[in-house]
């Protein structure tokens, strides 16, 4: 209980990100996108809602780190299969292709698995 707690509380910091007001507002407009493909692909997975908020934190600090606009979905994707490996029970890490099948549900733009796993390794 105390993870969440944390990682709440770091979704409020969030909020009070130190920028310029137009790069604040496409900072937050993109990062609001991209967690709420995190959400939508947990749910439709069924996922713990810890294994979400650890993604998205995941997420935050891709983001501080020079993200780019590229690889944004993709990235958020990764998060997300990080956080469940890390989180999930053994039975219920979705793999590569029921994410693949999910993320389809959420975007145009299609996934590989080789990208995934590529983009996994440049991440961990």
């Amino acid at each position: 209980m105390e993870i969440l707690t944390g990682l709440f509380e770091g979704e409020r910091r969030q909020l009070t990100y130190p920028q310029t007001e137009s790069r604040q507002k496409h900072h937050f407009f993109e990062r609001d996108r991209l967690a709420l493909l995190i959400f939508s692909i947990g749910e439709l997975l069924s996922q713990a809602q810890l294994t979400v908020y650890l993604a998205i934190a995941y997420l935050d600090n891709l983001i501080k780190l020079k993200f780019t606009k590229a690889n944004e979905e993709l990235t958020a994707v990764v998060c997300f299969l990080i956080a469940s490996k890390f989180n999930e029970v053994d039975d219920n890490i979705p793999k590569i292709r029921q994410l693949i099948k999910a993320y389809s549900y959420f975007s145009q733009h299609k996934l590989s698995k080789e990208e995934i796993l590529d983009a996994e390794v440049h991440i961990c």
